[in-house]
C-alpha cells in the first residue's frame, strides 16, 4: 500500500507476453481513478482510464491487451485529500 495526497502514483509495468493485463484498486481507503499509457516521457498515448468501477466515489479498475516487451505507465490519482491505496494487478 501506498499513500497518495491529490497527487499523482505511476508504475511502470513492461509486458513479459502477449495478453492481457488487469489492475484495480478495489482495496483502497479511497474514490482513485486508474489511468494506462504506453510511449514515452513527453510523447505518452493513452490505453485505457477508468474511474468509479462500483458506482460513485469508488475504486477502479483497468484491463487492456498488452504486447509483448511493452512497457506502459500506470497512474493512480485520487480525490481524497489523504488515504492509501492498494494497487494489484495480474
Amino acid at each position: 500500500a501506498s499513500s497518495a495526497r491529490l497527487g499523482w502514483r505511476n508504475f511502470a509495468i513492461t509486458a513479459p507476453v502477449a495478453g492481457t493485463i488487469t489492475c484495480d484498486t478495489l482495496l483502497s481507503a479511497y474514490d482513485s481513478k486508474l489511468h494506462v499509457f504506453t510511449g514515452s516521457c513527453g510523447s505518452l498515448i493513452p490505453v485505457t482510464a477508468n474511474d468509479n468501477i462500483q458506482g460513485p466515489a469508488s475504486p477502479s479498475k483497468v484491463a487492456w491487451i498488452a504486447t509483448a516487451g511493452e512497457t506502459y505507465f500506470v497512474l493512480v490519482t485520487g480525490t481524497s485529500t489523504t488515504g492509501s491505496f492498494r494497487m494489484v494487478g495480474s
